[in-house]
């Protein structure tokens, strides 16, 4: 199996359903999908499918409450997700260290591969852990460039979301993880703190060192008052816009290797979209297993699973609540014309 193994990928924007998707893979009798197994890391996310975050205060509480099956599963992904960033950057250094020694051209590309077969053998061993299943693959964010050189037969499932609800449930998402921007302090004062990178320090010694300007001094919201901070909306509609690009650009140069499956297909005809899916990775899609698989990872059923988990309301068009006009023209100006080229807006006039 591991001499032959190719794996697929769910990789898509945060916030676009990727859990769920994950989750109704995972319960199909033939398919073992790993949630968060981040084993192609980029080397650097930033500007290329992310901003630098800019959250002012966090409590780092985890992302993933209600996804993991227990507290040990979550401390050994946290640990899984630094040894193999850890890894790429150590064998790109051993690479740029030795190339200076191997400077014929045969030997550089002879160092690459040694790379790519390194990940080659490492890559099944934490991937096929459960035996008899006919495809395997992994959901995490991932660098598809590396990826398709390691694996040039490699599937990817990515799942597309209209950015504004992903922009709206990102931002319920980062306030039940307790992380607060720059326009959600209740006062004037810890307001202007945050307005300098110098004073913002200062605001963060303050906090950490007396306990200053804790959590009580930032606004919370609730379904009923939500309001994007300038900082939040372009943080959570540029990751999107980033995201979504970095994926359709491979996605144009692999098109026979890429799925395309959109969220709004999954809530509205989730049967058809599950049996395209499963068509795409070659296992089961009758009647039969299809109903299983639904029955599963019924999204009520998910949400209801733990209180203040992971998974929201996934309400198609939700942005309309909460957008101002404000907040448009700063959605339209960090994503250009992508909700046009996605569908989602026939022209900027919305």
């Amino acid at each position: 199996m591991e001499q032959d193994f190719t794996p697929f990928v769910v990789y898509g924007p945060s916030k676009s359903g990727t859990t769920w998707l994950q989750k109704t893979l995972d319960s199909h009798p033939e398919v073992r999908c790993h949630f968060q197994l981040q084993v192609f890391p980029f080397l650097n996310e930033i500007n290329k499918v992310a901003i630098r975050g800019n959250a002012v205060y966090s409590r780092l509480k985890s992302p993933f409450k209600g996804v993991f099956p227990s507290a040990e599963d979550e401390r050994k992904y946290w640990v899984k997700l630094r040894y193999f960033q850890n890894m790429r950057r150590a064998l790109d250094r051993s690479i740029e260290e030795l190339r200076p020694m191997f400077p014929k051209p045969e030997d550089q590309e002879y160092l690459e591969e040694l790379v790519l077969e390194t990940y080659r053998a490492t890559v099944p061993k934490f991937v096929i852990d459960q035996p008899g299943k006919k495809v395997y693959g992994l959901k995490s964010t991932t660098d598809l460039e590396f990826m398709f050189k390691v694996y040039p037969k490699a599937k990817v499932i990515t799942i597309i979301r209209d950015g504004r609800d992903v922009a709206t449930s990102k931002r319920f998402h980062m306030q039940k993880r307790g992380a607060f921007f720059h326009g959600d302090e209740k006062s004037p004062f810890l307001y202007a703190l945050n307005s300098n990178k110098w004073t913002k320090k200062l605001a963060f010694g303050l906090r950490h060192y007396l306990g200053w300007f804790g959590e009580d001094h930032f606004k919370t919201y609730n379904n009923d008052n939500m309001k994007f901070t300038e900082a939040s909306l372009k943080k959570f509609s540029r990751d999107w816009y980033l995201t979504t690009s970095f994926i359709l650009k491979f996605q144009k140069q692999f098109p026979e290797q890429f799925l395309v499956v959109r969220y709004e297909d999954m809530k509205q005809r989730q049967g058809e979209t599950l049996a395209a899916i499963f068509a795409f990775l070659g296992v089961r899609s009758d009647e039969d297993v299809l109903k299983e698989v639904m029955d599963a990872t019924d999204f009520k059923k998910l949400k209801s699973n733990q209180k203040d988990s992971f998974f929201r309301k996934g309400a198609l068009g939700d942005w309309q609540n909460y957008f101002t006009e404000a907040d448009k023209r700063l959605f339209k100006q960090q994503t250009e014309d992508l909700l046009i080229e996605l569908g989602y807006a026939k022209d900027q006039n919305w």
